[in-house]
């Protein structure tokens, strides 16, 4: 766990909602998922997290192989047949998340802890449980 100078802090970022974004950078079989749903954050979020991990620790990463994002579904489970009539339902909106400074590791890639009222309710509504461990997904180790 790496904890960034100033220690923690909580910070606001707005971002937009993308129902099955094509993965086209993705070396996997997975490419496109039916169900999967992001909140697109802008570049320059991950741009500064990625400097000062290499600045305080030199560890260089890449950024994530389709931008910086806090994964809402990951596209594994489907939506249910009771809750379709939701899906796309906030495509192109943007929501307002709030997110601490605090850096982690989960598998090979550097997250930040999000708190968003507004992304559990659209999970909730596409009948998914609250995602305590939402986070922004900056950078992915060699």
């Amino acid at each position: 766990m790496i904890i960034l100078p100033d220690g923690m802090g909580m910070f606001q970022v707005e971002g937009v909602l993308k129902y099955n974004p094509l993965r086209q950078k993705l070396k996997k079989t997975r490419t496109h998922d039916e169900f999967f749903l992001i909140l697109d954050i802008p570049k320059n979020v991950g741009l500064y997290y990625r400097y000062w991990v290499k600045k305080e620790f030199n560890i260089f990463l890449n950024p994530p192989a389709y931008g910086e994002h806090i994964t809402v579904l990951d596209g594994r489970n489907p939506v249910g047949p009771e809750y379709l009539e939701h899906w796309n339902k906030y495509e192109g909106e943007r929501v307002t998340i709030n997110y601490t400074n605090y850096i982690y590791q989960q598998w090979k890639f550097c997250c930040l802890p999000v708190e968003s009222v507004k992304l559990n309710a659209i999970r909730s509504e596409l009948g998914f449980n609250h995602n305590p461990n939402l986070h922004i997904t900056f950078g992915r180790m060699r």
